[in-house]
This record gives C-alpha cells, sequence and structure tokens, in this order.
C-alpha cells in the first residue's frame, strides 16, 4: 500500500534532482515518486536514466 504519491516537475535540473531526490527518500513512509521531464536539454533524463532504478513499481520517469 503507498500512503504517499510525490509529483517532482523538472527541467533541466541536473545539478539538483540528486538532493531533491534524496531528500523524498528520507521520509518514512511508503511512497510512489513520478517524476516529470519536460525534455529539458541539460541531461536530466539522462542522469535519471543512469543513476536511479525505476524498476521497483514505486517510481515512474516521463
Amino acid at each position: 500500500m503507498i500512503g504517499l504519491s510525490t509529483l517532482i516537475s523538472v527541467y533541466n535540473e541536473v545539478e539538483t534532482i540528486a538532493e531533491v531526490l534524496e531528500k523524498v527518500n528520507k521520509v518514512l513512509i511508503s511512497k510512489r515518486v513520478i517524476i516529470v521531464d519536460d525534455y529539458s536539454n541539460y541531461g536530466t533524463r539522462g542522469y535519471l536514466r543512469k543513476k536511479l532504478s525505476f524498476s521497483n513499481g514505486n517510481n515512474s520517469l516521463y
């Protein structure tokens, strides 16, 4: 059961997204994280695909 759904909109946030997600992950409740990238051109989507696992079913990248 998911207790919290979090929507994070990103655009050219490659330098800050790691810190944001770290803070979100520190919240000690069941959660689903949905990240929406508006096709930024500074590598945010590529960073997220390389560094984060979205395979656990509770996270999504759009």
